[in-house]
């Protein structure tokens, strides 16, 4: 699943929601790594949708996916559509192309250029015939996004906030600064309001101090504020309650005389 702050489709009940797009997947497709079969989908709530997607190794645990019912190939719907066919590198001049296979007559394992970690080549990864350059899907986020550090321990093949639209300028109650809407990277430390790390979050940044935050403890903080003034609303109304009930007694008996 990934975040969303755009139109969606909800049910209230069972506080269920789902991204406009996600809304209209195919009940079958065809993928260039699978192309002898089509691949049907399969809901969340399906008992197969607990095994590892072939592209990037994660259980696609509880989520929508498409899968081949001859050959038990399995894709998750981000590996399916979101992963682009050809991505470029600073440090190389040529394209890397997307390969579901191993390469033929490769030399040697296979290490990560931006992490300089193994991986395995059963996976989807990203390469350059000419130079032998590779790298797993799971480090080409930050190259698509410009990232300073990488994904690797996370195995995120898709860039997490793909679909999520930062920007904007934003004003809280207990900051005098305006805050923009953006995604977190190293340099800005810890969540001012849970001291966790804010690399990799949605957060909140001032861009004339130190101060951020990550969006969920944001929205914690207001919907504590909204709780905190309703209680006091309702406290308040109690109080008021005996002196209403006496005055329109008092306001009933002047009338009787």
């Amino acid at each position: 699943m990934l975040p969303s702050n755009g139109f969606s489709y909800g049910c209230s009940t069972c506080d269920y929601s789902v991204d406009v797009n996600c809304g209209f997947l195919p009940k079958e497709i065809t993928h260039e790594a699978h192309p002898d079969h089509l691949l049907s989908r399969i809901d969340a709530s399906s008992s197969l949708s607990k095994a590892p997607c072939n592209a990037c190794g994660c259980y696609i645990t509880y989520c929508i996916a498409f899968r081949c019912h001859s050959c038990n190939f399995y894709l998750d719907t981000k590996c399916a559509f979101m992963l682009p066919g050809l991505i470029r590198h600073k440090y190389d001049k040529h394209p890397l192309t997307l390969r579901h296979n191993p390469v033929e007559n490769h030399p040697g394992d296979y290490f990560c250029e931006i992490c300089e970690e193994e991986f395995n080549p059963e996976s989807w990864f990203y390469h350059c015939g000419t130079c032998v350059q590779s790298m797993p899907t799971s480090c080409a986020p930050l190259i698509i996004q410009c990232e300073q550090a990488v994904y690797t321990h996370y195995k995120r093949s898709i860039f997490y906030f793909v679909i999520v639209k930062f920007g904007g300028m934003f004003r809280i109650k207990d900051h005098r600064h305006l805050l923009t809407f953006t995604q977190g990277i190293n340099r800005h430390g810890l969540c001012k309001h849970c001291d966790g790390k804010l690399q990799y979050m949605m957060i909140f940044d001032c861009l004339k101090c130190t101060y951020a935050v990550h969006y969920k403890c944001r929205q914690l903080a207001n919907r504590r504020t909204m709780l905190i003034a309703k209680l006091f609303s309702c406290h308040k109304m109690k109080k008021q309650q005996p002196t209403l009930s006496k005055r329109i007694k008092n306001k009933n008996q002047s009338l009787l005389t």
